[in-house]
């Protein structure tokens, strides 16, 4: 079973925040989309996800109700259809998927990358043809990246840049990088994957894991130390700096945080952090409290989730452009908590930001994904 919270509106293709219109649930029989019983994890997009297998399929599901993936136009589709395809790798298995606004990277279980979708900036990974304009190929076509850098361990896509984090510790990076979101030291669009120099070389910064989702970017070393680079306008990277723009990784001072920073959830104006003792603090602006805090202190990490409250430890966190979401171990692990502009099913029209919705979901979530506008969960059978 499939609940896709979805809203398809042409504002989020603006970067706009965005609420969600509708809460769409789709199940293996009746109507809609029909899954593979072996799917076990999603990933979303704009408008569009994926669903696949890890390590046991070499088949990608693609499903939403936009055609190929993410037109130019998606406003332009009749209200409330669906499709659904498959994509088969080339060679080898699925390991993991990542989707940004309007493309995707697929990782091999060999540790080959594949992409298709809008490649404009070269977030695809390969050389941009000039047709800067044109949506996905008909018929969609996987796109093996060459010449990589290293062995990939995990592929993370933002709205336009993508992140690929090696085996031995380096981050590579292209795509739109007008914010510095790819991290190596420009704001002009990184056509080819390239690596991200300076301190992430340093043994003892080896990267253990890299996130985002908009336009900025994370990282947490092997040693639990946090670094930063990309968009700042509203202080989301958690930096002490004025400047909007951050080009090149930069620490995170973490040391008021009950415990190191096990995950990140890097949303359009906030960014959320998990941390080992299970709480989550939040910088930036949008989904917490911020009414007459002095915009200068919109970068100081604030306190969103106690680990230790009667609400369920915290298990992951994710976030879009617009929401949060946290997902807890209680009631079996079907409860969301939600911040931000959120998916209601009982009203679509209600959104709050300063104290969040829980959600039960009817059975456990096998597999969770959020994308900048989308929201996506894989559930357990009823």
């Amino acid at each position: 079973m499939i609940n896709f919270f979805s809203h398809y509106n042409r504002a989020a293709l603006r970067r706009a925040p965005a609420t969600f219109r509708s809460l769409h649930l789709w199940q293996s029989s009746g109507s809609g989309p029909v899954l593979p019983d072996e799917i076990s994890h999603v990933a979303t997009g704009v408008g569009f996800s994926v669903a696949y297998a890890p390590l046991s399929s070499n088949g990608l599901w693609l499903f939403g109700n936009n055609s190929p993936l993410v037109p130019t136009r998606p406003d332009q589709q009749p209200e409330g259809s669906a499709s659904l395809r498959c994509l088969q790798l080339p060679s080898g298995t699925v390991k993991q998927v990542s989707c940004g606004r309007a493309h995707l990277a697929v990782l091999t279980s060999t540790g080959e990358v594949y992409s298709a979708g809008l490649n404009c900036y070269g977030q695809c990974g390969v050389q941009p043809t000039g047709e800067e304009l044109q949506p996905f190929d008909e018929p969609l076509q996987l796109h093996h990246i060459p010449h990589l850098r290293g062995k990939i361990s995990r592929v993370c896509c933002g709205l336009d840049h993508t992140l690929f984090l090696t085996t031995r510790g380096s981050v590579l990076a292209c795509g739109w990088s007008a914010d510095g979101q790819t991290g190596t030291g420009g704001v002009e669009s990184v056509l080819e994957v390239t690596e991200i120099d300076g301190m992430f070389a340093e043994p003892h910064n080896r990267v253990s894991a890299v996130f985002t989702c908009a336009d900025s970017s994370f990282a947490v070393t092997a040693t639990g130390l946090l670094y930063a680079w990309g968009n700042n306008e509203y202080g989301q990277l958690a930096i002490a700096t004025p400047e909007p723009q951050v080009c090149e990784p930069t620490a995170v001072d973490c040391s008021s945080l009950d415990g190191e920073v096990v995950s990140v959830a890097a949303g359009g104006a906030f960014t959320a952090f998990l941390t080992s003792s299970g709480s989550v603090y939040y910088a930036g602006y949008g989904i917490g409290e911020e009414h007459g805090l002095d915009p200068r202190q919109l970068s100081r990490m604030r306190i969103l989730h106690n680990g230790g409250n009667e609400a369920g430890q915290v298990t992951s966190i994710h976030a879009g452009l617009s929401y949060l979401v946290l997902q807890t171990a209680a009631i079996g692990c079907q409860e969301l908590l939600l911040w931000g502009r959120y998916p209601v099913p009982d009203d679509p029209k209600i959104s709050g930001t300063d104290s969040p919705l829980k959600l039960q979901l009817p059975s456990p979530i096998r597999h969770l994904s959020s994308g900048p506008t989308d929201l996506v969960a894989l559930l357990e059978p009823c």
